[in-house]
């Protein structure tokens, strides 16, 4: 996204509808039409617009070949994430052109991931194929199409490649050659090693240099590199520690020439026996011709000195031709090499691993030139560096206030909650920071979510945990419900602690979390759980939460809370049998009163004298008063007793540690919860930096926008920013206060949060594919802050909308558009779109920048279509408001 500082101009006084005019005077409408336009450009006036744009978050911002390259990053696989051997091999290839020049060269790079290494190669003007696995392509496209579009030579490619044996039927080698093949931290800890090296060797032909980038992380990454260095002649470019850049080219057709060198060498040996032969024959010879005994001797040391000088001129003729031998060796692993590995490594042949580690390397201090780093937030709990990725696509994958409270929680409070060898479960792990910051603090930790957030969890808990800490984390899936003894059995996983944050948010799955909170959380285990209060349901959730468990409050701060908990299991048959004594105890009193009553009544009949009656009554009652108190305080030790037999009941549920945290604390009401001494605290989460978002600010209040990044209207473009900010400061212009408006292509959602926080009913549209990152957007923003609920509804741009969206329905006051006329081929459409919703009553206000030809003639169209004045420009940005051509009694 281009962060910009530009000026833009307003109009001073708004431009309502023009005057109809007949058809005689069209033309001169026309000309008055011009003349007007002109007249506004005159009175424009400048007014700086900038963007409130606190930081830019959701990519990586590097700096290579005098370029800024933003690289989006996929968190949903290894191959979505920027790897450091990746940023060495950028710095090796731009800061040694010389001697790799890769200017009109055909460069393939596998396992591209994000692109960056394709995209640098792209800049230094080589022809670039990427190449990843399908599923990858999509955020590797963006990236380079983003990055090389008029900035490149050449247009670079993307396409699907596998790794593996039979790539000649899908990329034969005749057709697809090329003067190098790239590769960079494509050894990790996978099963398809083999497969990497069978897939080099394919395209590592003779004439093709392999440059491969590699940070040694496990055993397998040496064991690779013995089995590379095997197959290729390797040679060592640069190192720093375990990072390393090694060069290599083709063995392939060295063994058939040197099956043929063998061959001429052998034939060259039987010529030199035969020769021998032939001389010694000779020899023979001249000694049955020679008689002359006194010359015998004289003859035999010629013969002998005749031999030596020949046996020399042989042993002279070997070595020549075993010198000769070694320079064609030498030559013929030189042919596999091309000009620029023999300028990089002029002297270095196939070498061994001992060779290899003595060879001059070129050392040195690789500083990739990151300007920002994001995509990722990074926090610091238990002395560490915490960097989690966030998704976008659900709520669970997003970081939450709750879960920072309780990290804070739980380092802070490592006395009161001793997690030390614990067995710890957390419910709703998401991002799966808790379970890091449990882990930590030595814990023996299972973090559990729904099985599509396993990917990103995973990755997150393994990047932040390995190494540091004492016993490795596990990732299991885990859906909330009421038959977990099949496959979570309580007489196998009993846990010490189970931790759950935020997980009680705007869903219909809270009675299955009570549920899941109730199965995991038996006698002698403890549940913590931290939320903050959000929607009535939290409160309705809160007070079962409290009936199914003895609870204390650990710590709050405003609707902040972190509960403990203990299980009330076992407690209902005790108290069952209290209420049973106590209603034997009622009866045997009544029995006992009676008995009394009846002797009473006896008194009255034998006492027949009427003198002393009177006396005899009052003495009776006096009687019966001092029974009644005596029965009364037998009923208060009685009551006091069950009290108190209640009290142990709930003492024996308790842990030791809940015991130590609130020992006087049993479960309470709401109203006493209230009342209750609580441990008081701001806790601030010590974020670093908070990335994977873009932030801004309008309208006084700060608007977290998430991008997508597999699609255009997924990302934020700059008209949308031009189009809040011209909202924002001319409301007395397009005052949107009580106004129906529609927004098309609503994107990212920007502009319809700005809309609504400025008092209008938005209804946001977009494709249905759009919608979910749209309405996650425009809830987190708008909620509690609108005097209008906006809407999210799916709009695909045609002709044929009165079916699904009847005029005599959707009626607007505004329709806003920003950024909508890129690339694509629905430009009809979508001015049809607009005839359609622009009805006569209602203003159209479309923001642009112009990039295309095809911007150009949509403007035209645009201003055919509609009775057009320009509100405010700068540069190639501009901001249309229209309104219709269309009479209310339906004629033009």
């Amino acid at each position: 996204m281009d962060t910009l500082s530009t000026c833009f101009v307003e109009k001073s006084n708004h431009v309502g509808n023009e005057e109809d005019g007949d058809e005689e005077d069209k033309e001169k409408e026309k000309e008055d039409s011009q003349t007007e336009e002109s007249a506004v450009r005159k009175q424009q006036k400048p007014a700086v617009w900038t963007p409130y744009f606190y930081y830019r978050a959701g990519k990586e911002v590097y700096s290579y070949v005098g370029q800024e390259i933003i690289i989006e990053e996929a968190l949903d696989s290894f191959a979505g994430m920027i790897w450091p051997a990746a940023l060495f091999l950028c710095h090796y290839l731009e800061t040694h052109r010389d001697q790799c020049n890769l200017v009109d060269k055909a460069v393939l790079e596998i396992g591209a991931g994000t692109g960056l290494v394709s995209v640098v190669a792209a800049l230094l003007g080589a022809w670039v194929t990427a190449t990843d696995l399908p599923e990858v392509l999509n955020n590797l496209r963006v990236n380079l199409c983003r990055n090389t579009r008029g900035r490149c030579r050449h247009t670079p490619q993307v396409a699907a490649l596998s790794w593996g044996y039979n790539l000649e039927q899908t990329y034969p080698s005749s057709v697809y050659r090329y003067d190098y093949v790239v590769a960079a931290d494509v050894v990790y800890h996978h099963d398809f090693l083999d497969e990497l090296l069978a897939t080099m060797k394919h395209f590592c032909k003779p004439g093709t240099t392999l440059i491969w980038a590699n940070k040694v992380r496990f055993e397998t990454d040496l064991t690779f590199t013995e089995n590379f260095k095997k197959a290729f002649h390797t040679s060592l470019l640069a190192e720093d520690g375990e990072m390393k850049i090694f060069m290599a080219t083709s063995r392939e057709g060295e063994e058939e020439e040197i099956q043929d060198l063998m061959g001429q060498e052998k034939e060259g040996q039987i010529e030199e026996d035969e020769k021998s032969k032939a001389k010694q024959l000779k020899h023979s010879e001249a000694d049955v011709n020679h008689v002359n005994q006194e010359h015998e001797s004289d003859m035999l040391e010629a013969e002998r000195g005749d031999e030596e000088g020949e046996n020399n001129d042989l042993e002279s003729d070997e070595e020549e031709e075993m010198k000769d031998t070694v320079d064609l060796r030498e030559d013929i692993c030189k042919e596999g090499e091309t000009e620029e590995s023999k300028e990089i490594a002029p002297s270095q042949e196939d070498i061994s691993g001992e060779e290899l580690a003595k060879q001059t390397v070129i050392q040195q201090n690789w500083v990739p030139r990151v300007i920002c780093s994001i995509g990722k937030d990074v926090y610091h709990y238990v002395g560490q560096d915490i960097v989690i990725y966030e998704t976008i696509d659900s709520y669970g994958g997003m970081m939450w206030p709750a879960a920072l409270a309780l990290c804070s929680f739980l380092e802070n409070n490592r006395q009161t909650v001793d997690l030390q060898g614990r067995e710890v479960l957390e419910l709703g792990a998401g991002t799966g920071l808790v379970a890091i910051v449990a882990s930590l603090l030595g814990a023996s930790v299972t973090a559990t979510d729904l099985p599509e957030m396993l990917s990103n969890l995973r990755a997150n808990v393994m990047r932040n945990t390995r190494g540091c800490c004492r016993h490795t984390p596990q990732v299991a899936a885990l859906s909330w419900g009421y038959n977990l003894e099949q496959t979570y059995p309580s007489s196998v996983y009993r846990y010490d602690y189970v931790v759950a944050a935020d997980v009680v948010y705007h869903h219909d799955f809270l009675d299955e979390l009570l549920a899941t909170m109730k199965h995991f959380c038996k006698p002698g285990t403890t549940l913590i759980w931290a939320n903050k209060v959000r929607f009535e349901t939290d409160l309705t959730f809160t007070e079962n939460f409290k009936k199914a468990f003895h609870t204390s409050l650990l710590a709050e701060d405003g609707e902040m809370k972190i509960f403990m908990a203990t299980s009330r299991e076992g407690e209902e048959e005790e108290i069952q049998d209290l209420m049973g004594q106590e209603k034997e105890r009622q009866i045997e009193e009544d029995e006992k009163s009676k008995a009394k009553q009846l002797k009473h009544s006896e008194a009255d009949v034998n006492h027949v004298n009427q003198e002393h009656e009177s006396d005899m009554l009052e003495a009776e009652r006096g009687d019966e008063e001092g029974e009644n108190n005596d029965l009364e305080s037998d009923e208060e030790e009685e009551m006091k007793d069950t009290v108190d037999l209640r009290e142990d009941i709930c003492k024996e549920g308790e842990t030791e540690e809940s015991k130590d945290i609130a020992p006087s604390q049993e479960d309470i009401s709401g109203e006493e919860l209230a009342k209750q001494t609580v441990i008081q605290q701001n806790w601030v989460p010590r974020v670093i930096c908070s990335i994977g978002k873009d932030v801004y600010h309008y309208v006084g209040q700060d608007i977290v926008i998430y991008e997508t990044i597999d699609s255009y209207g997924g990302m934020m473009w700059p008209a949308a920013l031009a189009l809040c900010s011209f909202l924002e400061n001319n409301r007395q212009t397009v005052d949107l206060q009580g106004r129906e408006v529609l927004e098309l292509g609503a994107g990212t959602g920007l502009v319809a949060i700005v809309a609504s926080l400025l008092g209008a009913s938005v209804t946001a549209t977009d494709l249905p594919e759009m919608l979910s990152n749209l309405r996650a957007n425009v809830m987190r923003n708008t909620r509690g802050r609108c005097k209008h609920t906006p809407q999210v509804a799916a709009l695909s741009w045609g002709y044929n909308l009165e079916q699904t969206y009847p005029s005599s329905v959707y009626r607007y006051d505004y329709v806003l558009a920003s950024d909508v006329v890129y690339h694509h081929d629905f430009l009809d459409e979508l001015l049809a779109t607009m005839k359609h919703f622009c009805k006569p009553g209602t203003t159209l206000i479309w923001a642009n920048k112009v990039r295309f030809e095809t911007d150009l003639t949509f403007t035209e169209n645009f201003k055919k279509a509609f009775h057009t004045s320009l509100l405010a420009e700068d540069g190639e940005m501009k901001i249309f408001m229209a309104t219709s051509r269309e009479r209310s009694d339906g004629k033009i």
